[in-house]
């Protein structure tokens, strides 16, 4: 009924780890209505319903008697209700709204940014690659002493992150499209970082190879016994749209880019990183006022055109037609 992982985080928000987060208002709102919920009711008739509604998976479900079906089925109704009335309510919307707002604001960003790119190059290779920490036994990945191990371990991705980030620049120059990196922190995963990488498209054109080279260029920057390099262009879910150059004429274009845009801003609908003093969970190639002429000859085809809000996600899952996974 109630998340552990939510419950967790609830528990431990004012300690530890859960200082350098940002827990969504709604989520845990619902958490913390539950909760109540679930003690109110344990507490006023010696916990029968308590019982039906807490710790229940579906085997335990499937067993229940006619009895407990029915004071399962009131509870739920009661909790249903005092979960809308707080879901609809005014100063949590707004709180919600708040929460997400730098979502929208950065996906803008990229698709802006890579808008002018493919004014400027013919085509573009695009490229996904993520870095995390490995799996250990005991699992500390998502794990902080204090602000300050926190504070200590996010520094250390950052320096990996400027590593990383010079040596693509150094090797890539002016065939640098664009670049995006974002700093995330899962409840399991811990700290790791997402990249989206454009690169000259008339000149690397192997989509798994091109990306495999800017993996194993970073091996060299990285603590490569305790994290790894993922090459999304290598081994993609299936019914992702497939990472590769792309055209500036091409139909599927910016239902591509809106894809894997939206994946990268993503909305954080659990929990977000407040990140420490002046730093930054996201960045990446900035738009200028600079001018964008294209390279090589005139081009004889008008240039793919869309509504960025139309070719938005969601969170980098959605099906583009006419792709094979």
């Amino acid at each position: 009924m109630v998340d552990e992982v939510g419950t967790q985080i609830l528990q431990e928000k004012d300690r530890g780890v859960w200082s350098c987060l940002d827990i969504n208002p709604m989520v845990a709102g619902i958490i913390e209505t539950t909760c109540a919920f679930l003690l109110k009711k344990g507490s006023q008739d010696g916990g029968a319903e308590n019982c039906v509604l807490l710790g229940m998976g579906m085997p335990e479900f499937l067993t229940l008697n006619d009895c407990e079906l029915q004071l399962a089925q009131s509870a739920f109704n009661e909790l249903a209700l005092a979960l809308r009335k707080i879901i609809l309510n005014k100063g949590m919307r707004d709180a919600v709204k708040n929460y997400r707002k730098n979502s929208t604001k950065r996906y803008g960003q990229v698709m802006k940014v890579t808008r002018k790119a493919w004014k400027k190059f013919s085509k573009i290779l695009l490229i996904r690659l993520d870095w995390g920490l490995l799996h250990s036994i005991p699992d500390l990945r998502a794990k902080f002493k204090d602000q300050e191990d926190f504070e200590d371990q996010l520094m250390e991705v950052t320096k990996y992150r400027d590593a990383m980030l010079e040596l693509l620049k150094k090797r890539y120059g002016s065939d640098l499209a664009f670049y995006f990196w974002k700093i995330e922190f899962g409840a399991q995963r811990g700290l790791h970082l997402h990249w989206m990488i454009g690169l000259n498209g008339s000149k690397h054109q192997y989509r798994i190879r091109a990306a495999r080279a800017i993996a194993e260029m970073w091996k060299t920057v990285i603590d490569n016994e305790n994290s790894y390099i993922w090459n999304v262009n290598a081994i993609q879910s299936k019914g992702e749209p497939i990472l590769r150059v792309i055209d500036y004429h091409d139909p599927q274009l910016w239902e591509i880019v809106g894809v894997y845009a939206d994946y990268l801003t993503k909305v954080d609908y659990f929990l977000k990183l407040r990140m420490p003093g002046n730093m930054h969970s996201f960045g990446g190639t900035q738009l200028r006022n600079e001018s964008c002429k294209k390279r090589g000859p005139q081009r004889s085809k008008a240039m793919t055109e869309a509504d960025i809000k139309q070719v938005r996600g969601p969170q980098g899952g959605r099906k583009v037609k006419g792709e094979k996974a």
